[in-house]
């Protein structure tokens, strides 16, 4: 059985906290991304100061400023993750949703 959506997801993120660079972007945030996988457990992802966090369940942070919720099907996520389709391509066919603060 391959990885669930979780552990690639927590993957990804935590391979983008090891770069400096990136880092140092991921410091200006303080963001929990919620994620709503169809036939899957919800997970979420904390930046917080360039750090990156990953936990099962459901976030008990309400806060709609720092709470960004994603709601997709495992393959639309796995070809976001590996960059074989945009997330506008996503957003515009309706394979993906987007609630709360994306600025």
């Amino acid at each position: 059985m391959g990885q669930g959506s979780f552990q690639k997801v927590a993957e990804f993120f935590g391979n983008i906290a090891r770069s400096a660079d990136s880092r140092r972007e991921l410091s200006r945030y303080d963001q929990i991304i919620q994620f709503h996988v169809l036939n899957e457990q919800p997970f979420f992802i904390q930046v917080l100061q360039g750090k990156v966090s990953s936990e099962s369940g459901e976030t008990d942070n309400g806060d709609f400023q720092k709470v960004l919720k994603v709601e997709t099907d495992a393959a639309t996520l796995t070809e976001l993750l590996e960059r074989r389709r945009t997330l506008g391509e996503a957003l515009f066919e309706r394979k993906v949703d987007i609630y709360g603060n994306t600025a």
